[in-house]
C-alpha cells in the first residue's frame, strides 16, 4: 500500500519524546515530460534522537539527501528570509529565519544512510544517522529533506468511471492517495521489527502536504477539509530546484503555469489525504480508433439497409 512511515529510534539515556513538523511536496512533472517527484522533509534532534528510520512504498531510488538545501533554495523551502552561516569545514549550516527561528542543514557527508533489508519483512526502509556531533551553538533542531523519482507513479491511479466514450476520449481521471504512519496498512512485519528494535512511531505537531501540479489539473473531490491554501507557482524561483535533478528544460517550465495545493494538518500521528482530479488528454490514436468504429458501423448498416431495400423490391 501507498504508506509513508517514520520511527526515531531515540537514545536510552533520553526520555523526551518529541514531536515534530513533517513535509511531503509531491511535483507532479510528468505533464512537461519530466520524472515525478516526492520530496520529505522532517526536524529530527540528533543528541536525544539516535536514528530515524523511514519506510517508503515500492521500490522507489532515493536521489538525494539535502543537495537541494543551498542558500538560495532554503529561502524558497521555508518561505522565510533567512541568514545562512557556516562552520569552518562548511559541513553545518546554521540558518536563521525573519522570525527568529534557527535551524541546524547537515551536509550529506554527516549522514550514515542505510537501506535495510531483511527476511523478516519485505519492504523497503531507510536507517538514517548522524556520524559526527552536533558543533556548540549550533540549533539542536536539525533539518533533514530526501528526494525520491516517483518513476511508477504508485501515490496515484487513472481512473475509469463510466462515462460517455467521447469524454474518455479527451479527459483523463485520476485518484491520488498519499498516507503517513497509518498503522492499518503499514507492513505487519515491519511494525513488529520496530517493536522488537524499540522503534518509536513518530507523532506530528504539524504535518504540511504541498501538491504541485499544471494548472490544466483540476481537483474534483477532497478527502480532507485541510486544504490551506492554493497559488501560483513562482516557477522561475524554483527552477533550480527541480532542473538539474530532473532534466528540465527551462523554457518549457517557464512556458507551464503550475498550482500549488497546501494542506495543513495539525497534531497527527498518522495522516491519509486522497483527491480526484481530471486534465484534458486529446488521445488521438483513441480518436482514429472510435471514429474507425463508427465509419464501419455507418458502412454495416448502409449495407443492410441496401439488402432490404432490395428485398422489398423484388
Amino acid at each position: 500500500m501507498n504508506c509513508i512511515g517514520i520511527w526515531y529510534k531515540y537514545n536510552e539515556e533520553s526520555s523526551v519524546k518529541r514531536i515534530i513538523d513533517f513535509h511531503v511536496n509531491y511535483w507532479k512533472l510528468s505533464k512537461i515530460g519530466a520524472k515525478n517527484i516526492v520530496d520529505l522533509g522532517f526536524f529530527v534532534n540528533p543528541e536525544i534522537v539516535e536514528s530515524v528510520y523511514l519506510h517508503i512504498p515500492h521500490d522507489y531510488k532515493l536521489e538525494s539527501i539535502n543537495d537541494v538545501l543551498n542558500e538560495e533554495n532554503i529561502k524558497n523551502v521555508f518561505n522565510e528570509g533567512v541568514e545562512l552561516t557556516k562552520d569552518t569545514e562548511e559541513l553545518w549550516y546554521k540558518a536563521k529565519l525573519s522570525n527568529d527561528l534557527e535551524y541546524t542543514i547537515p551536509d550529506v557527508k554527516l549522514l550514515d544512510v542505510a537501506l535495510l533489508r531483511e527476511d523478516s519483512f519485505k519492504c523497503q526502509l531507510f536507517k538514517i544517522s548522524f556520524t559526527e556531533k552536533l558543533p556548540e551553538s549550533y540549533p539542536e533542531q536539525v533539518y533533514l529533506r530526501l528526494r525520491f523519482l516517483d518513476t511508477d507513479n504508485v501515490f496515484y491511479e487513472v481512473s475509469k468511471p463510466k462515462m460517455s466514450i467521447f469524454e474518455r476520449v479527451c479527459k483523463v481521471h485520476e485518484i491520488f492517495d498519499i498516507r503517513i504512519n497509518d498503522y492499518r496498512i503499514l507492513d505487519t512485519d515491519l511494525q513488529k521489527y520496530a517493536k522488537r528494535n524499540e522503534l518509536i512511531l513518530c507523532q506530528f505537531d504539524k504535518i504540511h502536504f504541498l501538491y504541485m501540479a499544471s494548472q490544466e489539473e483540476s481537483i474534483d473531490f477532497l478527502s480532507s477539509k485541510h486544504l490551506l491554501v492554493c497559488r501560483s507557482l513562482e516557477t522561475e524561483k524554483w527552477f533550480g530546484y527541480l532542473g538539474e535533478l530532473t532534466k528540465i528544460n527551462k523554457k518549457r517550465m517557464l512556458r507551464h503555469h503550475f498550482i500549488v495545493h497546501h494542506w495543513k494538518l495539525n497534531k497527527k500521528q498518522e495522516c491519509q489525504i486522497l483527491f480526484k482530479s481530471h486534465f484534458l488528454k486529446f488521445g488521438f490514436l483513441k480518436l482514429l480508433g472510435f471514429s474507425l468504429l463508427g465509419f464501419l458501423i455507418s458502412l454495416t448498416i448502409s449495407w443492410l439497409w441496401d439488402i432490404c431495400l432490395i428485398d422489398l423490391f423484388k
